[in-house]
């Protein structure tokens, strides 16, 4: 009986022995399941999820804002659910961008610093607080109003255009962009407006940065304010294409912007541009990136991911990027509005934002 016994014995060992090697096997497998599993969630919104469409509201085509924006949806896009779409909107930019976002007509939106800001505080371009607007990542370049005037104007100064009551022709972009708006805050700050240009023989056209920078070059117009960048596309044809002079503003219109409107003391450094020798003192507004409040939190989470940590990549898309630093872009002083609470969950597990 001891044979068979032990024979017995021997066979139940054996698959005791295959079935324990089958369940480390098994116990592998789960491990490398879940850590796939964890992997592929890291690295995007949760599979299976609904498509997604979002909207990023830029502006015109041959602007640094929609070179941002391009920018910016293609990183994101491999972190959507399947079938998601990203879609960027051209528009006037800034102020109307912020509209989009408070109306639902967008997603997503790149704006000034002193739009998001106007935003908040229901002033300046709003009568009340926009609601549906939060931050996701602030002060991402370096943006300036860069007056620019051709020299065969004969314009030095912008004191001069008052003083000649020079019939200027001067072109902006459409009106609801920050550039637009900033034009209208300057010539205010110098005591002159759209309708005293036109009562001197002079005009105001608002239209794309392409008509723009023809109407420049082949000598139909003699002066463009607008907000700009280092590397912005528009801005740099003109200057490569025209012979131009870049104006600079005075001390105290620089304190009353600032202090009227919430524009910060910059300038221009020099050589950014062709034909721009010196540094230019200014006012600035650097770009934010807004959400709605409905953004969902893992979308908002992946898009401050992805804008902090892609610097070189977007860098490589817009020179203007240069200056952008992650770790800082949560903070109030960046974004001047409420931080949506996905955009703070990566701010606090990088351990920038406390």
């Amino acid at each position: 009986m001891a044979g068979p016994f032990l024979a017995h014995l021997f066979w139940i060992h054996k698959i005791t022995e295959r079935e324990e090697i089958k369940m480390r096997k098994i116990k592998v497998l789960l491990v490398v399941v879940c850590a796939l599993t964890f992997l592929w969630n890291g690295s995007a919104i949760a599979q299976g999820a609904k498509p997604i469409h979002l909207r990023i509201a830029a502006a015109g085509l041959g602007s640094s804002l929609y070179v941002y924006a391009a920018a910016i949806g293609e990183l994101l896009k491999p972190h959507l659910p399947q079938g998601s779409t990203v879609d960027i909107l051209p528009s006037p930019g800034g102020v109307a961008n912020a509209i989009l976002v408070a109306d639902g007509r967008a997603e997503l939106a790149l704006t000034h610093s002193v739009a998001a800001r106007w935003a908040n505080d229901g002033t300046v371009s709003f009568k009340t607080k926009q609601e549906n607007i939060r931050g996701i990542v602030g002060e991402m370049d370096a943006y300036f109003m860069a007056v620019i005037v051709t020299k065969k104007s004969g314009i030095s100064s912008i004191d001069q255009i008052k003083e000649k009551k020079f019939p200027l022709r001067l072109m902006t972009v459409p009106v609801g962009g920050n550039g637009e708006i900033g034009t209208r805050h300057i010539l205010e700050s110098y005591g002159m407006s759209y309708e005293m240009l036109k009562s001197w023989g002079g005009s105001v056209a608002h239209t794309s940065r392409t008509a723009i920078t023809d109407a420049m070059r082949d000598g139909h117009a003699d002066a463009h304010i607008h907000i700009a960048t280092p590397g912005h596309p528009a801005i740099s044809e003109i200057a490569l294409t025209t012979d131009v002079r870049f104006l600079p503003l005075k001390e105290e219109i620089i304190k009353t912007l600032g202090n009227k409107y919430g524009y910060s003391k910059t300038s221009i450094p020099a050589k950014t541009f062709k034909r721009q020798d010196d540094e230019v003192p200014t006012i600035g507004a650097p770009t934010v990136l807004i959400a709605a409040k409905t953004l969902p939190d893992e979308v908002a989470y992946w898009t401050a991911k992805v804008v902090s940590e892609n610097k070189a990549k977007l860098v490589q898309a817009h020179a203007g990027l240069k200056d952008f630093n992650p770790e800082e872009a949560w903070k109030r002083e960046k974004v001047w509005t409420d931080l949506h609470p996905g955009a703070a969950k990566y701010y606090k597990e990088r351990g920038w934002m406390k």
